[in-house]
C-alpha cells in the first residue's frame, strides 16, 4: 500500500489490521474508512479456508469490486469442492451495469459462488458484513455510512450473523437481473 496521502489509509491503522489473524486475533479493529473495510475484507478473505458470506445492499464496488480481493475470493472458492462464496444482495442493477467483478467470478465459478438477491421481507436492513469460516465478520451498521469493525476471532458473533444469513438465504432467490446476464 502507498502512504496515508495516497491511500487516505492511516499507516499505523492498517497495519493492525494487516497483523491480526482469522481465528487467533480477540481485539475488534475499529473501522472508519472505505479504505481500512477494504482491507479488512482482503485481509480476512485471504485467510478464509472453508466459506465467505457477503450480506451487502449492491456489493459496494470500493470493497468488494477490487481485484486483490476478488482474487482471494477465486483463490478460496478454487481450494477445494468444498468452499462456497455465498452473497446476499438487495439491488444487482448498478454491479450489473458497472461489470462488477464478483458477479464475472460467480459466473466462472458456478459451483461454488453463489448469489441470491434478499428476499423483500428483509428490506428494512441497513447493516451490512462479510463473514469468514466460523470466526471473522467485518461489519457496517448502514450501508451509507463507513463505520463499523472488523473481528478476527469472534465466533459467538460469528455463529448468530451465520444463523441469521442462513435463514435470509432460504428465503432468497436467484436475481432475475442476474440470471438475465447468465448468473
Amino acid at each position: 500500500m502507498g502512504d496515508e496521502a495516497d491511500t487516505g489509509l492511516n499507516l499505523d491503522d492498517a497495519e493492525i489490521i494487516r497483523e491480526a489473524v482469522l481465528g487467533e486475533t480477540r481485539d475488534p479493529i475499529s473501522l472508519r474508512r472505505i479504505e481500512e473495510f477494504a482491507l479488512a475484507c482482503e485481509h480476512m478473505a485471504r485467510q478464509a479456508h472453508r466459506r465467505i458470506e457477503i450480506f451487502s445492499h449492491n456489493l459496494d464496488p470500493a470493497i468488494y469490486n477490487r481485484a486483490d480481493f476478488v482474487e482471494a475470493l477465486s483463490r478460496l472458492a478454487r481450494a477445494n469442492p468444498h468452499t462456497e462464496v455465498r452473497i446476499l444482495l438487495f439491488e444487482s442493477g448498478t454491479a450489473v451495469h458497472n461489470g462488477h467483478q464478483l458477479l464475472h467470478l460467480a459466473q466462472r465459478l458456478t459451483s461454488s459462488v453463489h448469489i441470491r438477491k434478499v428476499n423483500q421481507h428483509y428490506v428494512g436492513r441497513e447493516e451490512s458484513y462479510m463473514l469468514a469460516d466460523d470466526a471473522g465478520i467485518v461489519y457496517r451498521a448502514h450501508p451509507d455510512a463507513y463505520d463499523g469493525f472488523a473481528e478476527f476471532n469472534t465466533p459467538a458473533r460469528v455463529r448468530e450473523k451465520k444463523h441469521e444469513f442462513n435463514e435470509i438465504w432460504e428465503r432468497s432467490k436467484g436475481d432475475p437481473e442476474l440470471t438475465r446476464h447468465g448468473l
